[in-house]
């Protein structure tokens, strides 16, 4: 199967279209953010995202993306980094842990928040709709590499794609 780099930005771009389209609905960015200033999620509903899986994690010190704890080949305890174009390992202590900061919230379909959620991104889902909290702003989010990448990861995308 391909992988991204072997796609043009035009195509990785078409692809985060087409599930930018289908599966992302609506920024609740404000409505979150009044409601947190207000302390309505987080007293009535139990809403802090830092209790949250995916909402902390170690990060690398070369790149800040996520790292994992590994074996090496003598048993060792090992972090290795989980960004494909890093892959920093360390042997020493854990890694510092880091808290995600989410700049924008959007309802997403239960597909696109199950992928983003088994790429690290964090999505809150306990009462009603999926809601992604973005990492990333002053973007489209169809150029945002996970969006692409799980795009890219869909025949019917590829074969549309690859009509460009």
């Amino acid at each position: 199967m391909k992988t991204r780099k072997d796609y043009t930005e035009r195509q990785r771009q078409k692809a985060g279209d087409l599930l930018v389209h289908r599966e992302v609905h609506a920024c609740v960015s404000s409505l979150v953010d009044e409601l947190m200033k207000a302390h309505l999620l987080d007293d009535d509903l139990g809403f802090d995202p830092s209790e949250f899986p995916g909402f902390t994690f170690h990060a690398c010190p070369e790149c800040g993306g996520a790292m994992e704890e590994d074996e090496n080949e003598d048993g060792d305890s090992i972090w290795v980094c989980e960004y494909e174009g890093c892959k920093h390992s360390r042997q020493e202590e854990e890694p510092d842990l880091e808290s995600l900061e989410i700049y924008e919230w959007w309802i997403v379909d239960g597909f696109l928040a199950s992928n983003l959620q088994a790429n690290g991104e964090f999505i809150y889902n306990d009462y009603g709709p999926a809601i992604w909290g973005r990492c990333t702003t002053g973007q489209a989010i169809a150029l945002d590499h996970v969006i692409q990448d799980i795009a890219l990861g869909l025949d019917w995308i590829r074969k549309e794609v690859e009509k460009c």
